[in-house]
């Protein structure tokens, strides 16, 4: 599953108070036991080195935090991965990302682990 998102700053915000969120509807609901991110190839741009990870059934009853990972050196630009303690059979998805490198977010690609 790829997902595409940008979104700017003002350049005169503090990066490291701001929380980015991405909302992925997996259009049903779905069993999966982890999460791969592979983070942005060509620049350190709209990297980030904290997220949460929320799951939820619908858009009004947002899930608890099952995952949250911190990944010192962001210039490490190998894939991320986050595995589950038992599988998730949830619908949405929310990754709460901080900690930016730029004024916006950016990922190369996201995978659901079944």
């Amino acid at each position: 599953m790829e997902v595409a998102c940008f979104s700017k700053l003002k350049p005169d915000v503090n990066r490291s108070d701001i929380y980015f969120e991405i909302i992925i509807d997996l259009g049903e609901t779905t069993s999966f036991k982890g999460m791969r991110f592979i983070p942005r190839q060509d620049s350190l741009d709209g990297i980030f080195d904290r997220y949460a990870v929320h799951t939820f059934d619908d858009m009004k009853n947002w899930g608890e935090i099952i995952g949250e990972v911190v990944w010192w050196g962001a210039s490490n630009r190998m894939p991320k991965e986050m595995w589950f303690n038992q599988p998730v059979n949830k619908r949405y998805i929310k990754i709460g990302a901080g900690h930016l490198h730029a004024n916006y977010i950016s990922l190369g690609e996201i995978d659901i682990i079944k």
